[in-house]
């Protein structure tokens, strides 16, 4: 059987990414159609936040302790177990500039319940002087989540739930390309995976984001 291309390559990146966090206590919020909706070229993912109930908790077999990382990034605080969300547990981060930065990622198949994933960033610039106000170090987010489809497993929105994430620090330096192999949840599904990635520098600054779209080869 062809296997498919699960890359970025060709793809616009989105103008912002919309996160949203959930409490893994909070089935409603899950199940709410008045969640925040992205806006067009704006790209929603979905953080499932471990609760005080642990594995009792309705949503426990999607939380995930790297939400807890990002949250304490954004400087936002958990979200609680009850149905306000979205605010305040939502953050859009807009890239304001560095339209010639260049970021790729792309997966690989799943085997033995892990998958491969690689992220590769480029700079243009060869001079400080054409350098925009990045300040180092820079902190690259790639985030492995599944695609639910609006209807499907009690949500009324599509969302992209984190299933994995891994967060790297690069010094310095315009290129970096990473490679790894990130483990899937049992109650991931594969086939609906993708990567989605996103650079800052140590000033919180966006400089780059991506996100795969998988394509089958020609017959």
């Amino acid at each position: 059987m062809a296997q498919s291309s699960c890359n970025s390559d060709g793809q616009r990146a989105p103008v912002a990414i919309l996160e949203r966090f959930i409490n893994a206590d909070c089935a409603r919020c899950w199940g709410d159609s008045q969640a925040q909706r992205p806006q067009a070229n704006v790209l929603a993912i979905d953080w499932i936040v471990p609760s005080a109930t642990a594995e009792d908790a309705p949503l426990s077999a999607a939380a995930s302790r790297d939400s807890l990382q990002r949250l304490e990034s954004l400087g936002l605080a958990p979200p609680a177990g009850n149905l306000n969300y979205p605010a305040p547990n939502s953050r859009a981060t807009r890239l304001p500039w560095a339209r010639d930065a260049r970021l790729r990622v792309a997966r690989g198949v799943a085997l033995g319940g892990y998958m491969g994933a690689s992220i590769e960033l480029t700079l243009p610039w060869k001079k400080p002087s054409e350098q925009p106000s990045i300040k180092y170090p820079l902190t690259a987010w790639l985030v492995m989540a599944q695609e639910i489809r609006a209807g499907e497993e009690g949500s009324p929105v599509q969302r992209l739930l984190v299933r994995n994430a891994l967060v790297l620090t690069w010094k310095s330096g315009l290129h970096h390309l990473e490679s790894r192999p990130m483990s899937l949840p049992q109650s991931s599904n594969a086939q609906r995976i993708r990567i989605v990635a996103w650079v800052q520098d140590a000033a919180g600054q966006l400089i780059a984001r991506a996100a795969s779209v998988c394509r089958l080869p020609p017959a």
